[in-house]
């Protein structure tokens, strides 16, 4: 693992001529050991309070008791013994030298362990089910225009190539992938545990907690570019720390910041790190300045890449991500972005992916008295118009992975604070086995809650009942998560209901169609023609809509409207438009056929 020069207890971390920095503010022992016992209480306050107000911290009800309460009793014993001031390791055990060897190593095997072994199965994150779909569709152009070339690169040509190549699913590629950046995480991690701590057990706790944010459970196979700018966010930290207190890491630096903004647009915030931090380095480096010419690359990525991403920010973001009607109703971006609904949701988000959040505030209170804590201060501040400001059409409840940037910068900055508390506890086995328990044990709940289908389910439908009441808009992402998915595990009857309410809220064209269909494979005729009904109501000529009609009407015994949509949608030729979207649908739900022939049979027609 990667090794950085360490710097001595109080003293800024490669302060120049061992000078010693102003002291920044850092927790106590004893605001840390109550800090966890507070985050403890809330989240188990969290798990067996009804609603959904307090989603990014209830996991431990998505996961089967048997598992989930030794967990929490465990962590509860930890965390009260430290609060109680109790030790931990024997005396014989606390700074060990097989410790201090094999710590990284432990905890990337732990990392990559886990992440293999509990995939995310649910995939109600984001746009996970779609991505997956475009894969193996070639839907990519079509479904994700905005989408950069290096995003298109990496999540999609590369993958659909060695799937090709190996001839293995393109999720399992993605799965390799994920565990390479789980890799890149651990490195990052462990560079930044030893460049604020020299101390063994501090330094691998400060590695678990920058290792274990929510993030990291985005690294299961899910091929969208936010996990990899919330990887560039920790590179921008942790290089960004190095650099300011020590004048190297200029070049890492550079590139985190240029693949963040090459990767997305999300990546943009990133550039008021690169500014301030360049400015603390220019500052600090004095006679070596020269060396920080890597520093440029940052602005040249951006000048290159700036007319397409404001391509995409004019014409896609400003109506879907920044003033769509729903924020223009509240009143505009400001109001709806500091409404007690967002607030809460920004909330939950941060101490998903943060578990230890809280603590990142003294990052803030030290920033001018110490430059590294001015430069985590200001990426945690760059990315909060983001938390607050950026719409989510899908709800943050769901579009977690897009505030993972937010949530890996608070991350960072809570693992500084408690390595500059944790220095000032000579003997310190019990609080930090503590917090490494309070990062891992929230993480494994996590990703234990998305490797159980079911259990999604339900936790999906806690989300649509509330409270709090959701929006028209996100409680119809919710339902078109659970359609997909269902047809995706050709469970058409969950299909079925999840259509049938989603079209009830929201009856846009494509969910009419997928509710006829999965209707008509669930074996309720009559349903699915009152969705073809009502789609044909929307749009006339809709070829997918007469198909579905004509099998419907025939299946329920309506000859009448079977006559009329079957004379409609067998006058176009095998070459026609029509029958090209007709056929393209029926690839995507090859069911469809056999209900087709069943109907055909019968009528001597089966060679049709």
């Amino acid at each position: 693992m990667v090794r950085s020069t360490q710097s001595r207890p109080g003293t800024e971390p490669g302060t120049s001529s061992g000078g010693i920095a102003p002291e920044p503010a850092s927790p106590s022992a004893t605001v840390l050991a109550w800090a966890m016992v507070a985050l403890l209480v809330l989240r188990v306050v969290a798990t067996v309070a009804p609603g959904q107000y307090a989603w990014g911290l209830s996991f431990a009800r998505d996961v089967a008791p048997a598992f989930a309460w030794p967990l929490l009793a465990l962590l509860a014993a930890v965390v009260g013994w430290a609060a109680l001031g109790r030790s931990v390791a024997p005396r014989a055990l606390r700074g060990a030298r097989p410790l201090a060897a094999a710590w990284a190593w432990l905890l990337a095997v732990a990392l990559l362990t886990l992440l293999w072994v509990m995939p995310d199965q649910v995939r109600i994150v984001g746009d996970f089910v779609l991505r997956l779909g475009a894969l193996d569709e070639h839907w990519f152009r079509t479904l994700f225009p905005q989408a950069l070339p290096l995003d298109r690169l990496v999540n999609h040509v590369l993958p659909a190539f060695a799937a090709g190549a190996l001839s293995v699913e393109p999720l399992l590629v993605m799965r390799w992938l994920g565990l390479l950046e789980a890799l890149v995480l651990v490195l990052l991690a462990v560079r930044f545990a030893r460049l604020v701590s020299d101390r063994a057990s501090v330094a691998c706790v400060v590695a678990t907690i920058v290792c274990f944010g929510g993030y990291a459970t985005l690294l299961t196979g899910y091929s969208k570019p936010t996990p990899q700018v919330a990887l560039c966010a920790l590179a921008a930290g942790t290089l960004g720390v190095e650099l300011v207190s020590t004048g190297r890491a200029a070049a890492g630096f550079a590139a985190a910041v240029s693949l963040g903004l090459a990767f997305h647009r999300g990546g943009l915030p990133l550039l008021l790190v690169w500014a301030v931090v360049s400015v603390l380095a220019w500052q600090r480096a004095g006679p070596e300045r020269s060396r920080l010419w890597p520093l440029v690359v940052p602005l040249i990525v951006f000048v290159a890449e700036a007319p397409r991403l404001f391509h995409v920010i004019r014409t896609f973001d400003v109506d879907v991500n920044f003033l769509p009607s729903e924020v223009r109703q509240q009143g505009g971006a400001l109001a709806a972005g500091l409404s007690p609904l967002r607030l809460m949701d920004a909330a939950n988000a941060v101490l998903l992916h943060a578990p230890l959040a809280p603590l990142a505030l003294y990052a803030l209170a030290g920033a001018r008295r110490s430059a590294a804590a001015l430069a985590l201060s200001t990426l945690m501040v760059a990315f909060v118009p983001v938390l607050l400001f950026v719409y989510l059409p899908l709800g943050s409840f769901r579009d977690y992975d897009s505030l993972g940037s937010a949530g890996a910068a608070f991350a960072v900055a809570s693992a500084w604070a408690v390595a500059r508390g944790l220095a000032r506890v000579p003997r310190a086995g019990a609080i930090a086995t503590a917090l490494a328990a309070s990062v891992a044990v929230p993480f494994v709940l996590m990703l234990a809650s998305l490797t159980d289908l079911d259990r999604g389910v339900k936790r999906a439908d806690s989300l649509l009942a509330g409270p709090p009441q959701r929006s028209a808009t996100h409680r119809a992402s919710v339902l078109d998560w659970m359609g997909l998915r269902a047809l995706n595990e050709e469970r058409y009857e969950l299909a079925r209901d999840a259509y049938r309410r989603l079209c009830l809220e929201t009856p846009v064209p494509r969910a009419l169609k997928l509710w006829g269909a999965s209707a008509l494979i669930a074996d309720s005729p009559r349903e699915a023609q009152g969705a073809f009904t009502r789609l044909l109501e929307r749009v006339p000529a809709d070829p997918v809509g007469w198909y579905g009609l004509w099998m419907s009407a025939a299946a329920a015994g309506d000859t009448l409207t079977a006559a009329r949509a079957s004379e409609r949608a067998l006058s176009w030729g095998s070459g026609s438009p029509e029958m090209h979207d007709v056929v393209e649908f029926f690839e995507n739900y090859p069911r469809l056929y056999a209900v087709l022939r069943g109907l055909l049979v019968p009528a001597g027609d089966a060679s049709r």
